[in-house]
């Protein structure tokens, strides 16, 4: 069955694996290096701003209707005609997308695994934000602690 007509049903679901780049330049580039036939998984573990990328870009099984409407749009127009989906811009930056397994919902026995994994890019997105919208003090392992004790 092809995504475009999985792309009906409820409940659909996709195994994602992705490549998510802070720059269409560098996107732009690891595309190319794909072209040239560099191992996706690697250059996942290497480029990729996503925990996935400790699982080789794996993000686990998504709704489909529940991704980001720029990636569903791209992997339904895509269809499986090209092993890489990309870049594709959203919210979180550029993705490079492997070509999508379809999951039939009837026989999905790792629910608990797509909402573990879930869990943890929202996780990372909120680190994310909240550390660009914060600042830090020093860097080096020689400053003053901001956790002093008062005088006695």
């Amino acid at each position: 069955m092809s995504l475009a007509q999985f792309s009906n049903e409820k409940d659909q679901r996709v195994a994602i694996h992705h490549i998510l780049l802070r720059s269409a330049w560098l996107a732009d580039d690891v595309m190319h290096e794909l072209a040239l036939g560099a191992s996706f998984e690697e250059l996942a573990e290497e480029y990729s701003a996503c925990l996935s990328a400790t699982n080789q870009g794996f993000t686990g099984l998504h709704l489909l209707d529940q991704l980001p409407e720029t990636l569903r749009i791209a992997l339904i127009t895509d269809n499986g005609r090209n092993a890489y989906v990309g870049p594709v811009k959203t919210q979180y930056g550029f993705h490079i997308l492997k070509s999508c397994q379809v999951v039939n919902p009837e026989n999905n026995k790792t629910k608990d695994i797509e909402v573990a994994v879930e869990q943890e890019i929202e996780d990372i997105h909120r680190t994310e934000e909240t550390s660009e919208n914060t600042t830090t003090g020093h860097d080096d392992d020689n400053s003053p602690s901001s956790t002093t004790a008062p005088p006695n």
